[in-house]
């Protein structure tokens, strides 16, 4: 039999209580913080609690939280070490104020740093980076100030180090683990006093000392044991903690003559002791945990057979008891993909669609360089396609819909069509057709309502292909004009539908907005809100390079090779999903929130080109530009772009005198007028809103407010975009 435990507590159901086992922190603003790491980016949480277990609250931090601290004013501060090494710092209300990433590459040496973060009396935070042998002091500003710790003796650790800050007598204190864990005291300045031993080796014991209000310096040593130093590193006596039983400490903190203990149990948040004695100090804060225990037989299970599931629930000291879903997924059976006799017929209209595309696209270059009249659609179609099919090379076109050959003409008269128009001046240039490849990434045929049909039980009748079962992302708003059947290099299908509908106004709103778009924060508006930039390529690069290794290293040609490059397309595609998803909540929280939306028509396709193409790429601006447009006239609000060439980082928002150009590395300036000082993004984007208002005066009355079509979304390739689409997945028989 196997089973599968988890625990979660009721204070957050998504706070996972046995893996915060470190990460104990006592805020200077009377609040105790416990931080769950998190198993992938993004899920790592934090719970905070008052002194007794009195008001939790959590909220969402980074990824790999080794360590958490908070100021007097209520700022959160999180050591994260795994794939943007950095200090991340939150509001009360876990809303991302900025972070500090000077931090070493921890991908690149295998280290944890930073691995320790601690909150000084004068609000500035203190971090550990044990690979250079230093500590930062920081504030959201940025690095205050730098200590060198090489003379201390001690080389750099793979391992985690600990960190406590005495700030009225200039004090550093470091625990250096190692088969002779040690304890340095040493000045701001560098200079090392004394040292201690830290207690015996095999655990991480960077959290398991701490300093009381007169400097003394508290160690665990042994289980049980804490032995006190004074301020010259003699030790002056020691204290027995009275624990229940033998789970090991794993965090130990004193403040205001209590210890606070967090240690190996799931159940319990933390346990408080008196300082002079070692005696509770009342019951254990309990974390109000309920535990899931399903067990099952380790064997493969036939489709139709009942499965011998025992599921039990221990609720602890809650009433209620939780209904219960179990999720079952078959193995070897791709969850979204068709059959395969559909596969087939869809690979079949692929190819022939690619075809017809081909052969018109030839004739049309022949004619071209021969000097004869442009071929018109009516000839190619006779030629093509219906003469086409009577001949033994081109026979087999008769085996798919006449639909999906006669469409694929029609999207070939558009690229045409977009490209003349584009020599024309009447939108922007682009480039002649090309032909397509059975290589190409993405496979797609279009059809009409002659070729496919909305069934009532859900599923979509293609023509030639069969019943397709559908996995709807949202109710068909209207009936269909248009459907694409699409194939994307991770080997998913989509349909993707064109559908005729009226926007749908939100309430009309009196607030605005200007977005300044960038790197290190992906959007600042004209408030002061910073959006921080996910950067979701970024975070799976240490993955998608084992992969991308694992790739190269197979033989061309080979089907392990093929097996590979559809994990690697996998992959790309979870990130690419990632960032439209967050791009598309941020998009429409932007839209219900404001009547009027400025941005900088910024040259994406030159600052591709650049050094920083691959953080371009990854931020996704021209997606999310897009995302606004159409969401603008679907919602009528207004959407506007200024110039890019407007000198929004150059002129004070407050008196609107020019300063003059600054490097990027200026984030805040003093405007030498009126004595303003500037964040640099902020003061853009209220640049930003000011040049959208004045061009909003000068454009039209009616804009946003008219009747006209809305736009599709940009990644609905292969439709005219005539109305609003909707997404469908194809599911598995």
């Amino acid at each position: 039999m196997k089973t599968l435990e988890q625990i979660v507590s009721r204070h957050d159901p998504k706070f996972d209580v046995a893996n915060a086992r470190l990460g104990l922190g006592l805020g200077r603003d009377g609040q105790v913080c416990l931080a769950d790491s998190g198993q992938s980016p993004g899920d790592g949480r934090v719970l905070r609690v008052g002194i007794d277990g009195s008001a939790p609250r959590a909220g969402e931090v980074g990824y790999a939280v080794l360590a958490i601290a908070a100021n007097a004013a209520g700022v959160i501060a999180t050591a994260e070490a795994h794939i943007h090494p950095r200090v991340a710092f939150w509001d009360a209300g876990f809303n991302l104020l900025g972070h500090i990433d000077e931090f070493t590459d921890n991908d690149a040496v295998g280290f944890a740093a930073p691995s320790a973060i601690e909150a000084g009396a004068s609000g500035d935070f203190y971090a550990v980076d044990q690979y250079v042998l230093r500590v930062l002091r920081l504030n959201r500003s940025g690095v205050v100030q730098a200590f060198d710790l090489d003379r201390l003796g001690v080389t750099a650790n793979r391992g985690t180090v600990g960190l406590r800050v005495a700030e009225e007598r200039s004090r550093l204190y470091t625990l250096w683990p190692g088969p002779s864990g040690v304890v340095w005291a040493s000045e701001f300045g560098g200079r090392p006093l004394w040292s201690v031993p830290a207690g015996p080796a095999g655990i991480d014991r960077r959290g398991l000392f701490d300093l009381d209000g007169d400097g003394r310096l508290y160690v665990l040593s042994g289980a049980r044991e804490v032995k006190i130093y004074d301020l010259d590193g003699q030790q002056t006596g020691s204290v027995i903690l009275a624990l229940p039983d033998n789970r090991p400490v794993t965090e130990l903190r004193l403040r205001d003559g209590k210890f606070f203990v967090k240690r190996s149990d799931p159940a319990t948040l933390f346990e408080v002791y008196d300082q002079r004695t070692g005696g509770p100090l009342g019951p254990p804060v309990p974390a109000n945990v309920e535990k899931l225990v399903v067990s099952y037989p380790d064997e493969v299970w036939e489709a139709g057979r009942p499965v011998p599931l025992t599921i039990r629930h221990e609720r602890g000291r809650w009433r209620d008891e939780p209904r219960f879903r179990v999720w079952l997924r078959p193995l070897g059976v791709p969850e979204f993909d068709p059959d395969a006799p559909q596969c087939r017929a869809l690979a079949q209209a692929f190819g022939c669609a690619r075809v017809v595309w081909n052969d018109c696209l030839r004739a049309r270059k022949e004619a071209h360089a021969a000097g004869l009249p442009y071929v018109s659609s009516a000839e190619l179609s006779k030629t093509h396609i219906t003469q086409a099919k009577r001949t033994p090379g081109r026979a087999w076109l008769a085996d798919v819909s006449a639909v999906v050959l006669q469409q694929s003409l029609r999207d070939l008269d558009m690229a045409f069509k977009n490209f003349f128009d584009g020599i024309k001046g009447k939108r922007p240039r682009m480039g002649a057709p090309r032909c397509k490849s059975k290589k190409d990434t993405r496979q797609s045929i279009r059809l009409n309502t002659n070729a496919f049909s909305v069934q009532d039980n859900g599923t979509v009748y293609v023509a030639k292909v069969g019943n397709l079962k559908v996995k709807w992302s949202r109710p068909l708003p209207a009936a269909p004009t248009s459907v694409t059947v699409i194939k994307d290099s991770a080997g998913r299908y989509f349909l993707s539908f064109v559908v005729d509908t009226d926007p749908e106004y939100l309430p009309v709103l009196d607030t605005d907005t200007g977005v300044d778009l960038g790197l290190g924060h992906f959007a600042v508006l004209s408030d002061g809100t910073k959006v921080d930039s996910p950067r979701f390529l970024r975070r799976a690069e240490k993955k998608l390079k084992k992969m991308q290794k694992a790739l190269s290293r197979k033989a061309k040609g080979s089907n392990n090779r093929a097996k590979a490059r559809a994990k690697v397309a996998r992959q790309h595609a979870r990130v690419a999903d990632r960032r439209r998803d967050w791009l598309h909540k941020l998009s429409t929280d932007l839209i219900r929130d404001n009547q009027a939306i400025y941005v900088e028509d910024l040259a994406v396709k030159g600052l591709a080109r650049t050094r920083l193409a691959k953080s371009v790429h990854d931020a996704g601006w021209s997606m999310f530009v897009a995302m606004l447009d159409y969401k603008a006239a679907k919602h009528g609000r207004y959407f506007g772009k200024i110039g890019r060439f407007e000198p929004t980082s150059q002129v004070c928002s407050v008196c609107g005198v020019k300063d003059g150009p600054k490097p990027l590395t200026v984030r805040e300036w003093t405007c030498q007028e009126c004595g303003t000082v500037h964040d640099r993004d902020v003061n853009a984007a209220k640049n930003i809103r000011a040049a959208g208002r004045a061009d909003r005066l000068n454009a039209s009355q009616s804009a946003g407010k008219t009747r006209a079509k809305v736009p599709a979304q940009r990644v609905e390739a292969g439709n005219h975009r005539k109305g609003q689409t909707t997404q469908a997945r194809i599911l598995a028989h």
